[in-house]
């Protein structure tokens, strides 16, 4: 249509500028803007409904994420522009194969774990980078990278949730859903099809202690955050009511975690936030979430229930 091929010229003719114009940081970053702007709701906050979804079409087809990650190599250095290139390439990516295959003949994998390991301690970067690599995942290519660099790739992930996630609860969030989506594979699932109630695979490639230790410091983080006192361990707090609260905390947020890497939650490309800086499940897997509990504590409440007697045949 029209309207599709003057969104293709410009889209086209801002590419062309991120090339002509890569090191200047200043241009680059406007662009980022720009393009962060027309993929989303104008805010890189929410999707953009119609109008966002025509634009990430066209940015597809014109290449765009080729700017945001040539920014992870030429402008590594600037914090800032490494964020912002984060979340244009996580808005740009949302539901749109052409700009995740685009990502995955950059060899996007290997560049988002590198930087991912560079500011592993920025939560804001982070969660991101995490994000946008999810979304990235649909694409076979990117799954066989991170696969072929095991035990390495992950061993980052692990890494950059424990470093951030008590700053920022998404980034355990957003860390677990990514493992969810890199490993599953025609060949290698982590339990796509589990069952609400049904236990995790052993099978699991997931290293569930390491994913713990980011669990326990996301749950210290909240606690912190919310004003409570928290003393030497994770659990060694003042009162058995405040202990208990983070024990259940703890166990909540561990429950949302597998099922967000055996992908029952959130699966498919994502556009915002998993978890609330409170450690809520946000309006982005909260119906889903709020369901698959509700299933989880009716099958306990059936398992727990005495089996019906049986009433004796009456004769006569």
């Amino acid at each position: 249509s029209n309207a599709a091929d003057r969104l293709s010229v410009v889209a086209g003719d801002l590419v062309s500028l991120g090339e002509v114009r890569h090191k200047d940081q200043h241009c680059v970053g406007m662009l980022l803007v720009i393009l962060t702007t027309l993929a989303s709701d104008g805010h890189g906050l929410g999707s953009g409904g119609v109008a966002g979804e025509r634009w990430r079409m066209a940015l597809g087809r014109a290449a765009a994420v080729a700017i945001p990650l040539r920014v992870f190599f030429e402008h590594a250095e600037n914090v800032d522009m490494v964020t912002a290139a984060g979340i244009c390439l996580r808005c740009m990516t949302y539901g749109s194969e052409e700009s995740c295959a685009h990502a995955a003949r950059a060899r996007a994998c290997p560049i988002l774990l590198s930087t991912l390991r560079s500011y592993a301690d920025q939560p804001a970067t982070v969660r991101e980078l995490l994000a946008a690599l999810a979304n990235c995942a649909s694409m076979r290519s990117i799954k066989e990278d991170f696969q072929s660099s095991l035990p390495q790739s992950a061993e980052v992930i692990y890494h950059v949730m424990e470093q951030s996630s008590d700053r920022e609860p998404d980034v355990l969030a957003q860390g677990c859903r990514a493992f969810g989506a890199l490993y599953a594979t025609a060949n290698n699932e982590v339990n796509l099809g589990l069952k609400p109630g049904e236990k995790m695979k052993t099978s699991s490639n997931l290293q569930w202690s390491k994913l713990n230790n980011a669990i326990i410091k996301t749950v210290i983080g909240i606690t912190v955050n919310k004003g409570d006192a928290v003393e030497g361990s994770a659990f060694e707090v003042l009162g058995s009511s405040r202990q208990q609260k983070l024990e259940d905390t703890r166990r909540r947020l561990g429950e949302l975690c597998m099922h967000l890497a055996n992908g029952s939650l959130a699966s498919g490309p994502q556009f915002g936030r998993l978890l609330s800086l409170s450690g809520e499940p946000t309006a982005e897997c909260t119906p889903r979430w709020n369901s698959l509990r509700s299933r989880l504590q009716e099958r306990s409440e059936r398992k727990k229930a005495p089996p019906p007697e049986t009433q004796p045949d009456s004769e006569g």
